[in-house]
């Protein structure tokens, strides 16, 4: 699971949307499919980067892909060799990528701790009228 980062790939897939990918042999890869692959920065560090083969290279042996955001207006510079490829992008979760960052802020964090929890107390207090009102009429039934 890899949440992106940028708008490169809008609208069919936007930043804070988290995609996930499954392990896909390079072979497998075809034009128009979207794929997740390293990509060494300046700072010889690495990111993470989704966006849609438009070609494949088949340089002396060696397959690499084209790619390009769907956003973008010209392909990305450096193609995609099997050594940078995660995989192959089998489907999106919208905005779920915020989540990490809106439990830092107190109203985020309250948010996501107390939702889950009152749903917990609810669905409990429901099951005690539940088990209350069953016990009234085994009673009411052996009284009548």
């Amino acid at each position: 699971m890899v949440t992106v980062q940028s708008g490169s790939m809008s609208p069919n897939i936007n930043s804070g949307d988290v995609v996930v990918t499954e392990t896909t042999e390079i072979a497998e890869i075809q034009i128009g499919e979207v794929i997740t692959f390293k990509q060494p920065t300046a700072v010889g560090s690495e990111i993470y980067v989704t966006h849609r083969v438009i070609n494949i290279v088949t340089k002396n042996g060696i397959t690499q892909f084209q790619t390009k955001g769907d956003a973008n207006e010209e392909p990305d510079i450096e193609l995609v060799t099997s050594s940078n490829l995660i995989g192959k992008v089998v489907f999106t979760v919208p905005d779920i990528g915020y989540l990490p960052d809106n439990i830092k802020i107190p109203i985020g964090f309250i948010l996501i701790i107390s939702l889950p929890a009152s749903l917990l107390i609810v669905g409990e207090v429901r099951n005690v009228i539940k088990s209350r009102r069953k016990k009234r009429e085994i009673i009411y039934s052996r009284k009548g």
